[in-house]
């Protein structure tokens, strides 16, 4: 539920911040949104790989700590930044550390 519920605080904040300072139009900033959204798809197969190893418990731990360090980074975003420069590096990682605390069932 934490996960979830940041992840929809994140993505509200980022889109005002992408239409507003950085000027995007709706279409564009849905796009750029796809950078966590492939990020997550191409880390999968990794976080599938790495459980029997380390377990679940451990997994979701790391998870939620790289989501937090990714957040924490977010916040550190200006409104002079680009998308490139400023937002695409920490949005990819969190896409990697939602596929990392996230499970599916």
């Amino acid at each position: 539920m934490l996960v979830t519920g940041t992840m929809i605080g994140m993505s509200f904040f980022l889109t005002k911040f992408f239409q507003r300072p950085l000027g995007f139009i709706p279409l564009l900033t849905g796009v750029s949104f796809l950078t966590a959204g492939f990020a997550l798809v191409i880390s999968a197969g990794a976080v599938t790989a790495l459980v029997p190893n380390i377990g679940e418990r451990w997994m979701a731990l790391i998870g939620a700590l790289l989501l937090v360090a990714r957040y924490i980074w977010l916040t550190t975003t200006s409104s002079d930044g680009t998308y490139w420069g400023t937002v695409f590096v920490p949005l990819a990682l969190v896409g990697i550390g939602m596929a990392r605390t996230l499970r599916p069932e």
